[in-house]
Order: structure tokens, then sequence, then C-alpha cells
């Protein structure tokens, strides 16, 4: 795992703080998991209690389980990132109790998902304990 300080502007253009990129490595397995327990840390003003569905855009249900919708697309956009022969990421990005961004890599041959999470420095400490609980045995 490796954190790495970035300036960055969280909304509207000028800068409002310093953000973290947090570097680690999730056996795939642990993917779905993994996500579901960054999200929920974070949460998501698309996760409405009400049950209006925001379909396409990443939340957890009350269960703290992914949209199945959205997991569904994510498995396919990842499925098409490799490490190998073009390193290709893909990411989103989505506003909870701050604004977060992901970036994502199969990591061929090694059934793992290299992670980049950018996150306001201010929430690195919860970040990296989600992080380290599914830290390759």
């Amino acid at each position: 795992m490796m954190a790495v300080q970035v300036s960055c502007s969280f909304g509207g253009g000028e800068r409002k703080g310093v953000a973290i990129v947090i570097e680690c490595w999730i056996p795939e397995w642990r993917f779905r998991e993994f996500l579901e327990a960054v999200v929920s840390l974070i949460g998501s003003h698309r996760s409405n209690p009400s049950g209006h569905q925001a379909a396409g855009t990443v939340r957890v249900d009350a269960g703290g389980r992914l949209d199945e919708f959205y997991w569904q697309r994510l498995s396919m956009i990842l499925a098409l990132t490799e490490r190998i022969n073009s390193d290709t990421w893909a990411g989103f990005s989505w506003h909870g109790r701050c604004k977060a961004r992901c970036e994502v890599q199969r990591d061929d041959g090694y059934s793992g998902v290299c992670v980049r999470l950018e996150v306001p420095a201010s929430w690195e400490s919860r970040v990296e304990e989600v992080v380290g609980r599914f830290r390759a045995e």
C-alpha cells in the first residue's frame, strides 16, 4: 500500500484541499467486498434510503451491497483492463461524505486488481484502515 499527496480541486475548480492517492492490490475474489466497504465508508449521495433507484452510479443498498446493475457494468469494464500488454485503467468517481475517485486495473496472471483511490487527505487513515483489511495474506 502506498499513499501519495497530490494537489487537487474538489469542486468548482478552485483549490479546496489536498488529496491523497492510496494505491493497493486486492485479490480479485475479494474485489466486490472491498468496493462495498469503501463505498459504505465514504457513502454515496445516490444511496437513497427511500428506495429511489439511481441506476448507473456507485452506491450500496441498506445491506451494504453494491447495486447489482452497477457491479455487472464495472465487472465488464474491469475485464477490458489489463496490466501486461496495454497498461489500461478504468475509473469512476462519486460523492458521499467526501468526493472520491477510484481507478482499477486487472492484474492479469496474478488474480488480482490494482486499485488507486483518491480521497481528501483528512480521509487517509479511515480509507487505509479499510484497505488494510483486504491486503493479500
